[in-house]
């Protein structure tokens, strides 16, 4: 799977992307914020449109909830650092 997802508003900008593999449920991968030139890796679980990874980088660590419902998505992130998280629906 990849991912891009951005986040703006007039004072901010989140560039969020992500490249995860599935093999049986078990997801690992890597993710990179553009804006404050960082990446590292995820690791997790999902299947059935509900995910569960965590992402991080030397210093940063964040918990990533992605589950989808007919035509809704929703997106939660808890992080430990100055990033303290972010909550996003979608939908078509």
């Amino acid at each position: 799977m990849e991912m891009t997802l951005t986040c703006a508003s007039d004072a901010y900008r989140f560039n969020l992307q992500a490249n995860v593999a599935d093999r049986g449920g078990a997801m690992s991968g890597t993710w990179s914020e553009s804006s404050r030139n960082i990446s590292g890796n995820l690791e997790g679980h999902g299947g059935g449109g509900n995910f569960q990874v965590v992402a991080s980088t030397v210093g940063f660590n964040a918990n990533i909830s992605l589950r989808t419902v007919g035509n809704k998505q929703s997106v939660v992130m808890r992080a430990d650092s100055q990033f303290r998280g972010a909550n996003i629906s979608l939908s078509k």
